[in-house]
């Protein structure tokens, strides 16, 4: 019955991490690896390349934890985003204020409507989830990526200033009514 599983946010970063990384992509289920789980591999590109192949994962890193695992990296944040999806060979959702959703096969969506109050701790954690969810709905896996992003920056400028990653979840509804 589990369509999907979101693994990084509180994950520590240590080889006991990418035990339980390797053990969730061995399910063949739907991934998103968020935060903890890509920062585990910081120096370790071959053996993140090497467990990612042949699966269904979408990473969520923001500029930071995507310069930890690929620090060549050069260009704008489209170029970055476009070349982590080649070299990872998975779809790459680099958070930011405009926020790119890059597939391996050269295909980009640029969210420019991102909000500001959007960064605050634990909101790229509900983003992962929000994701997560679309893929156990059988969402094909870079639409789920693209249209998580948009759910959450919509939710993000209907709250507002002052808004905590727990407001989140909780005005999903109202965003998916007004559609």
């Amino acid at each position: 019955r589990i369509g999907s599983i979101v693994i990084g946010p509180g994950l520590d970063i240590s080889s006991k991490s990418i035990l339980k990384i390797k053990s969730a992509l061995k399910t063949n289920k739907r991934i998103v690896l968020d935060a903890g789980a890509i920062s585990c591999f910081k120096n370790k590109l071959e053996i993140f390349v090497k467990i990612l192949s042949g699966k269904d994962v979408i990473i969520t890193p923001h500029e930071g934890e995507l310069k930890s695992i690929l620090p060549n990296l050069t260009g704008n944040l489209i170029s970055k985003a476009l070349k982590a999806a080649k070299i990872l060979n998975t779809i790459v959702v680099l958070k930011g204020a405009t926020t790119i959703i890059a597939s391996p096969n050269n295909k980009a969506f640029v969210n420019t409507a991102g909000a500001k109050w959007l960064a605050t701790a634990g909101s790229g954690d509900v983003l992962a989830g929000i994701i997560g969810g679309l893929l156990s709905n059988k969402m094909e896996t870079f639409y789920a990526a693209a249209y998580g992003v948009w759910l959450h920056s919509e939710s993000g400028k209907y709250l507002g200033p002052g808004l905590i990653a727990d407001d989140i979840p909780k005005i999903l509804p109202k965003i998916l009514k007004n559609i």
